[in-house]
Parts: C-alpha cells; sequence; structure tokens
C-alpha cells in the first residue's frame, strides 16, 4: 500500500467518523464513499486548476518584463 493510499484511506476514516456512518451498512458505506470520493476528486481538480493559473500568472509576469 503506498503512502497515497493511506492517506485516502485516513482521510475516509475520518469522513466516516465526522458523519457517523456505520461501517456494516452497506448502502451508506457506499454512499459515503462515493461523495468521499466526489470531493476528494474535487478538490484535487480545483488544485490542478489552481495550480496552471498559477503558472500562467507567474508566465505572464516574467514576460513582462
Amino acid at each position: 500500500m503506498s503512502d497515497l493510499d493511506k492517506i485516502i484511506l485516513n482521510g475516509f476514516r475520518i469522513y466516516l467518523e465526522k458523519h457517523d456512518i456505520d461501517i456494516h451498512d452497506h448502502v451508506s458505506l457506499r454512499l459515503a464513499g462515493a461523495t468521499y470520493g466526489h470531493t476528494l476528486m474535487n478538490t484535487i481538480l480545483d488544485f490542478i486548476e489552481w495550480s496552471v493559473q498559477d503558472d500562467c500568472d507567474n508566465n505572464s509576469i516574467n514576460d513582462a518584463q
């Protein structure tokens, strides 16, 4: 298991505890997994978008000099 796998699973564990999800309720667990995965995906996409925009802003400043 990679470090990234451990980070994702630990984050999911925290999410389950925060929302008081019963891990033995398979429907609730799958819904929580889908919600957590969607949130994680949006966070990653926001980070990528921010990084690209930051690079473009930095290149614009360097081109102007």
